[in-house]
Formats: structure tokens, sequence, C-alpha cells
């Protein structure tokens, strides 16, 4: 199984978000139930191009009959 997580709270705005707290519970979780190929991007390194080139590396790992998780978390 293999999981692709980022997350962002917009630093800047006037508003308080909790995108990263929530996305590093589910990372967590994942840990817990035994996922171990994982991929996270927080923060700065949140970005279109860093999603689209973690996107084509799981890409290249996955075989048939894998999972994949995707869980992207933010508010804009």
């Amino acid at each position: 199984m293999f999981a692709l997580i980022g997350g962002s709270n917009y630093s800047g705005s006037w508003q308080v978000y909790q995108s990263v707290q929530d996305a590093k519970r589910f990372e967590q979780f994942l840990q817990n139930v035994g996922v171990q190929n994982i991929s996270t991007l927080y923060e700065n390194q949140y970005t279109r191009g860093n999603v689209l080139k973690e996107l084509q590396k799981l890409a290249e790992k996955i075989q048939k009959n894998n999972n994949e998780i995707i869980y992207f978390a933010g508010h804009g």
C-alpha cells in the first residue's frame, strides 16, 4: 500500500486552519495500521509542482492489485 498526504494551513490568512494537523493525524493513523510507504507534503512543500512529482513517483511504484491512498487537506 502506498499513500501520498498533503496539507497546508495557508499562512497569512485571517482565518485559522488546522489542515496540516489533520493531515498529520491521518498520516499517524496510516502508520498505526501498518502503512509504510507514505509520502508527505506539508506547508511550503505542498505546491502544484511537488504534488505532480509525487503523483508521478506514485504511478511508477504501483502495480496491479496495489492500494493507493491520496489525501490532501486544505481550505481554499
